[in-house]
């Protein structure tokens, strides 16, 4: 059997993301990303919306993206019907950039109205 090359990508399955005896088995975790490199927000946001504007998303989605350790930008998927419940990804993502879970749904329901 051919030795597996450490620089090759991974992917994460189902389990890695919700099976918690998985994830401690393999060492695995998630959580919100640190600290971001000088000026990444405001390049990810306008890529973002050049997201939107390609797949011609309309309204509420999200943009899951990956940082390289050379700071490149990778996207994973566009996801336009994210759950809204308040202990998955988007809630728990708009919580740790400040919004909260009762503040991000008037303003989803505000921009569905304007």
């Amino acid at each position: 059997m051919a030795e597996e090359d450490e620089s090759a990508p991974h992917f994460a399955t189902t389990r890695a993301k919700f099976d918690d005896a998985y994830r401690k088995k393999w060492g695995i975790h998630n959580g919100a990303a640190s600290e971001l490199p000088e000026g990444s927000e405001e390049k990810l946001a306008r890529l973002a919306r050049k997201v939107y504007r390609v797949l011609k998303i309309r309204g509420l989605g999200r943009i899951d993206i990956r940082l390289t350790p050379a700071g490149e930008i990778v996207i994973i998927e566009a996801n336009p019907n994210p759950s809204l419940a308040r202990d998955d990804d988007f809630a728990q993502a708009a919580s740790a950039g400040g919004l909260e879970y009762d503040v991000l749904i008037q303003k989803i329901l505000d921009t569905a109205y304007a």
